[in-house]
């Protein structure tokens, strides 16, 4: 495996993790309103994503984001009109880090939306969490690796836009969403053409040397 230059991404992405999504129960509590999940797991290994790259996040990612003051929304299904929760509203969502990785924790609000998520939750219907972030606020790493192929690991955020329970039951693991694609495209395209020299380098070299097996 090869370490490659650190590259700054330039497009909009989304994750998607699986059974993350849980209700909180404390002090004997019947009918809890809390809802916990995990948005993003340190070191895990995606699945294939997009053209077939793989991707994982490493820990102190997140340790640029101010998660006690940044204004960062809880939305379910990613969709604005079902505001869940926000880390400025009242009660406030928190959010944090551990050694698994970065979750969220709210209380569910009594709207249709709040009402409607801790039903689903409790049935078991949505058990994924995603979350979201703006061009321009992370770094990544790409390499080659034998094994998993090229590999994304994404080393630092700045900047979240939201973290959403979402039902999405096409995505079992990591993975990006339509939207998200061209960014990782650019981040990967901006990669391989900073390793364009080396890349040549070899093509030059396998064909001096099957040339000079014809010429045997």
């Amino acid at each position: 495996m090869t370490d490659k230059k650190k590259q700054q991404q330039t497009g909009p992405e989304r994750r998607i993790f699986e059974n993350t999504v849980q209700l909180v129960t404390r002090d004997g509590q019947e009918d809890s309103r809390m809802i916990r999940g995990y948005f993003a797991k340190f070191n895990t290994l995606s699945r294939s994503i997009g053209w077939g790259f793989k991707e994982k996040i490493k820990p102190g990612a997140f340790d640029d984001i101010d998660f006690a003051n940044d204004d960062i929304v809880a939305l379910f299904n990613h969709n604005f009109d079902h505001i869940v929760g926000r880390t400025i509203g009242t009660p406030k969502m928190t959010m944090g880090v551990d050694d698994i990785g970065a979750f969220y924790e709210f209380e569910a609000p009594t709207t249709t939306a709040g009402n409607d998520l801790l039903e689903n939750v409790k049935r078991g219907l949505v058990q994924h969490s995603s979350f979201s972030w703006p061009r321009g606020t992370t770094e990544d790493i790409w390499e080659d690796d034998v094994e998993h192929g090229e590999v994304r690991t994404i080393s630092k955020f700045t900047r979240l836009i939201d973290v959403a329970p979402v039902v999405n039951p096409a995505y079992s693991d990591t993975t990006v969403d339509a939207r998200g694609y061209e960014g990782a495209k650019e981040s990967y395209e901006a990669w391989k053409k900073d390793n364009r020299s080396f890349d040549t380098y070899e093509a030059e070299a396998e064909k001096r040397k099957l040339e000079i097996e014809r010429m045997r």
